[in-house]
């Protein structure tokens, strides 16, 4: 787990994908230079934004993210996703701090949490949820329209085909899917889990999946969703 910045840090990022008017994603690297991670920021009907799993991004994006809207939720998915959290906050001192209650007591020694997700939160527009089961996630739905984007963190991953002791950990890689990881460490209740990834896989108008590390799931998001809880169910 990477330690918390104390400054701005800026890793290196790729530019800002603008998903949808109300739905943006920037993917980055952690600071061992070869850990990928995506932030997504979404737009809620007041205008302001929910920031999930922060990255500091250089001043051109910055100011263009700043004129989406203004910062007014961060979203700190687990206890292991709080690098740029403290950062966040003493830039925007008016953000609220959101997180799973699970994660709060790791989230807590880097910066101050407002409310937990089992409280809820956002809008009609931006729904943030608990995942039942989940000793310490979340997912966030967002509407653009009649689409339907979900963003997770590492409750569902879609990294590259890799082996070794990683490949191990995220296993099964090469598509959407719970990595053993998760399962080790991150679930108290299997069966409640995949019943809520198989509710969401049937959301109308499910469009993409966005996860925190991995590429976007834009290709029929609902069957890789029910594909990843099937294997989940074993």
């Amino acid at each position: 787990m990477a330690k918390s910045f104390q400054r701005w840090t800026v890793l290196p990022h790729q530019p800002i994908e603008k998903l949808e008017d109300n739905l943006w994603r920037v993917e980055g690297m952690m600071p061992d230079g070869k850990t990928q991670r995506s932030m997504v920021v979404a737009r809620m009907q007041d205008g302001g934004l929910l920031v999930h799993n922060a990255i500091a991004l250089a001043p051109e994006a910055m100011a263009e993210l700043e004129a989406f809207g203004t910062p007014r939720i961060l979203m700190v998915p687990n206890g292991f996703h709080r690098q740029d959290a403290r950062i966040y906050k003493e830039r925007y001192p008016d953000l609220r701090v959101i997180c799973p209650a699970g994660a709060r007591k790791r989230v807590e020694q880097v910066v101050k949490v407002d409310a937990v997700l089992e409280e809820g939160g956002g809008d009609d527009v931006v729904v943030i949820e608990n995942v039942e089961g989940a000793k310490q996630e979340g997912v966030v739905t967002v509407r653009s329209g009649d689409k339907v984007s979900l963003i997770f963190c590492d409750l569902v991953l879609n990294v590259p085909r890799a082996k070794g002791v990683m490949g191990f950990a995220l296993a099964p890689t090469g598509k959407l899917s719970v990595p053993r990881v998760m399962r080790w460490i991150g679930m108290s209740n299997r069966n409640a889990i995949v019943d809520r990834l198989n509710r969401l896989a049937d959301l109308p108008g499910l469009t993409r999946i966005l996860v925190g590390h991995g590429r976007t799931i834009s290709a029929d998001p609902g069957p890789a969703l029910k594909s990843a809880a099937r294997e989940l169910a074993g």
